[in-house]
């Protein structure tokens, strides 16, 4: 296998002033030079004085320990080359090699290998031949087929080579989006050479064209990025005001803007470029206008800078796609919560412009928008409608984005209203499901008290989930009138009770007997469905669920 590969047929070692060092000789006469050179100098320094510092002998030790370092060096160069020349050995020309592939040069089916023949060698490196040529890289070692004679004449890059070589062409693959089994046969045939069409003469006369053009517009031109096309009459003008400069904010998606302006001093005539109509550039080279959004709480720019780009346009049209996070704050209506409609208006504006040098204008997109307003929204609101609308707002001109909100109540439903509902239902049974007398008194009413604080549960649920407002909402209403009925029966349990029926004597029995057979049978039925029906419990009871019931039936009303 091979090693590594080197462009330069032989290796030399430079000094500082660029000498070859391959000759260690050389550097020991010029040592020898330097220490007699030293020696003088030392010489002199002692005559002067004495006492002094020696620097010629601090300089000599420090050539010394140079060049006992650059020897080490160079004989740890020759074992490591004479353990290579020993692990692999010398190739002879005509021999056949295997090369690895790299995998960023490997295709995603393609060999691991790649075939030639040794061509050339020089001191240790060789010229490879493969089948489509030549590679004009040096190796360093070993492997098998090809012949000499299957090297045409011509030269390839290493990448080259190994596309040619795959049975599956270069770094590309034929791909159909089809779920199934591919119906338009539009790939069959298909194989996409990106490598060769990017070094086409198409491409390079189209890359000409737009350098040609971005030449003219931002430097022969003097564009000045920092130089608003905004145009005010001047003071002595008298003729009719030039229209603004308009500046328009598309919504295509949800946080998606196309943020569109004219530029005058980006426009060109497609004739004297090849017909190009459109050119794309970064964000940072052009000038944008500062329209931006208003009364938020918080504004993020997805691609801040030079993460846009800008779509420039032969009339002078700039197009730029923006993605933003926007938090606001809007006035909350909560008095049908949590069955509640929400409108927040979210204003886009100039900040430093008027409305005669700058509107400021919108458009919602209807097939990407309010298509997909069903899908839209977060668990607890849905997004109903999003519209637009422009007024003026002292010197400025505002363009607000008016979206609708329905609030989903299933968990205020399910989570606090039926709770809500059950317990004052199964409060009321138990309270008055038999006659009040004064001995369960106390029983009864201990169901009451329990039920009410059973309801403080769902009062601290309902006051941690509605702001607090002079407005009281609807929920709230609710749960306040079902611990209000649950007070009554509490009060009515106290107020309303009997004593305790006695025993009645024998007498007294044989009397009611009697009384009772001198009835007919339709008199007894009447006397006894009476008797059960107009007790005061079982009106209480009546009442008291009517009224449960018809606060939860109201409150679920206003779901639609």
């Amino acid at each position: 296998m091979f090693g590594k590969d080197y462009d330069d047929e032989r290796e030399v070692s430079d000094d500082s002033n660029g000498n070859e060092l391959n000759q260690p000789e050389f550097a020991s006469e010029n040592l020898e030079q330097v220490y007699k050179k030293s020696a003088e100098i030392g010489d002199k320094d002692e005559n002067s004085d004495d006492s002094g510092f020696n620097f010629a002998a601090q300089d000599a030790e420090i050539l010394a320990e140079r060049d006992s370092a650059r020897s080490s060096l160079i004989k740890q160069a020759d074992k490591m080359l004479q353990a290579s020349k020993e692990r692999f050995q010398p190739l002879d020309v005509g021999k056949n090699v295997r090369i690895p592939i790299n995998p960023v040069d490997r295709p995603k089916i393609g060999h691991r290998n790649l075939l030639g023949v040794v061509t050339e060698a020089i001191d240790g490196l060789y010229t490879i031949g493969t089948a489509n040529g030549t590679l004009p890289q040096k190796f360093s070692s070993e492997t098998d087929f090809l012949v000499n004679a299957d090297v045409p004449e011509c030269s390839t890059s290493f990448r080259a080579a190994i596309g040619d070589s795959s049975i599956h062409g270069k770094q590309s693959h034929k791909h159909c989006l089809c779920a199934g089994k591919c119906s338009s046969d539009r790939f069959s045939g298909f194989e996409p050479n990106y490598l060769e069409f990017y070094e086409s003469e198409k491409y390079t006369n189209y890359m000409e064209l737009a350098t040609k053009l971005y030449d003219e517009l931002f430097t022969k031109r003097s564009y000045n990025k920092y130089l608003s096309p905004v145009y005010e009459e001047l003071g002595n003008e008298t003729e009719a005001e030039s229209p603004p400069l308009s500046v328009n904010f598309d919504l295509e998606y949800f946080k998606l803007f196309n943020l569109t302006w004219l530029d005058p001093r980006l426009s060109w005539k497609p004739e004297e470029f090849g017909g190009m109509q459109n050119l794309y550039v970064n964000a940072d080279i052009a000038w944008m206008p500062d329209n931006q959004f208003g009364n938020v709480k918080s504004l993020d720019d997805i691609m801040p800078g030079a993460g846009k780009a800008l779509k420039l346009s032969r009339n002078g049209s700039v197009q730029m796609m923006s993605v933003f996070f926007v938090e606001i704050s809007c006035i909350i209506q909560i008095k049908n919560f949590p069955f509640d409609k929400q409108t927040c208006f979210l204003p886009i504006m100039s900040f430093s412009y008027n409305s005669n040098l700058v509107v400021t204008n919108g458009f919602v997109n209807p097939n990407t928008v309010n298509r997909l307003l069903n899908e839209s929204g977060n668990g607890e609101w849905q997004v109903k409608q999003i519209g637009q609308r422009s007024y003026p707002f002292g010197r400025q001109q505002i363009m607000e984005l008016v979206v609708e909100m329905k609030r989903v109540p299933n968990y205020y439903v399910y989570v606090i209203a039926l709770p809500c509902f059950i317990i004052t239902f199964l409060a009321i049974i138990g309270m008055f499901w038999t006659k009040n007398f004064e001995s369960e008194q106390l029983e009864k009413l201990g169901i009451g008290l329990t039920s009410l604080v059973s309801m403080t549960v769902l009062l601290e649920m309902l006051s941690n989930s509605i702001p607090k407002t002079a407005v009281f909402p609807l929920l709230g209403i609710y749960v306040v009138c079902s611990v209000g009925i649950i007070a009554i029966a509490c009060l009515l349990i106290m107020v309303i009770s009997k004593k305790d029926p006695c025993k009645k004597s024998a007498l007294e029995m044989k009397k009611l007997l009697e009384a009772e057979n001198s009835l007919s049978t339709r008199e007894r039925q009447l006397k006894a469905l009476k008797e059960k029906l107009f007790q005061n419990h079982i009106l209480l009871q009546a009442i008291l669920q009517a009224l449960n019931c018809i606060g939860f039936i109201v409150f679920l009303s206003h779901w639609d």
